[in-house]
Order: C-alpha cells, then structure tokens, then sequence
C-alpha cells in the first residue's frame, strides 16, 4: 500500500493540520515550533517500531484544549489521526489470492487512530463478488 494524504487533529502544537498529499517526495516546511516533527511522530504511531511508542496519550493532547474543553477523560473520544492509502497492484492481486475474488470496490483505503488508541480501517466491500463467489462454491 502507498501512502496518499494525512491529517493530524489535536496532537502535540497541531490542532488541525487539515488533509495535506503525499507524494514522492513530500516536504513539510514552517517555523520553528510549527509542528512539522509532530506530524511525522503521529504517523509514526500507527504501525511504530518501538511497541511503547504506539500510544497516543494525554501527554501529547494539546493542554490548552484539555483545559478549556473537556472535563474527566472526554478528550479520548478526540481525533488525533487520518490516513488515506492506495493499493498497489500487488496488493490487490495478494488480496484477490487471499479471498478468491476481488473483495474491495475501489480506493481508498482509510486508516484512523485516535486517543483511544484503536486502529479503524475505512474499505469499500465488495459484498456482490463476495456473495457470488461463496454461493458458487
């Protein structure tokens, strides 16, 4: 899979970094302090190689946001980040080994983590070749 776009919500100094394209080559450019380092630790929550690094925590929300907009634990409900991916062809064709048909529609692929920390996967199903395929055999 190939990574397409980020958004980073409520990490660190960003509050919304908006939908942003990756490309080949992609260069985040700002300030000092401007949250371009946050950007890539919040991409590198979602699949780190440190197991301890996965976790978004309180300490990476935003203070002023904890403060002044929630009470208890609510901003675990919050955001923190969206990525957009497309498959390869060797990914699609893995995908049509595994299942015996081609189970998705068409791109993207949506990957979300937020401060409660689970992983949702955003696909287009393609239940018609599903229901095909498993009532021809």
């Amino acid at each position: 899979m190939k990574l397409k776009s980020v958004r980073v919500q409520n990490f660190k100094s960003i509050e919304d970094s908006s939908e942003f394209a990756i490309d080949q080559v992609t260069c985040l450019v700002g300030k000092n302090e401007a949250g371009k380092s946050s950007v890539l630790d919040a991409l590198y929550k979602l699949n780190p190689v440190e197991a301890t690094r996965s976790e978004f925590t309180e300490y990476d929300f935003p203070r002023r946001r904890i403060r002044r907009d929630f009470s208890g634990d609510e901003w675990k409900k919050e955001p923190a980040l969206s990525t957009t991916w497309c498959l390869e062809p060797n990914d699609r064709q893995a995908s049509i080994a595994q299942f015996g048909f081609d189970p998705l529609l068409d791109e993207p692929i949506t990957i979300f983590k937020g401060y409660d920390n689970l992983v949702r996967v955003g696909v287009s199903f393609n239940e018609l070749a599903a229901v095909k395929y498993y009532t021809a055999n």
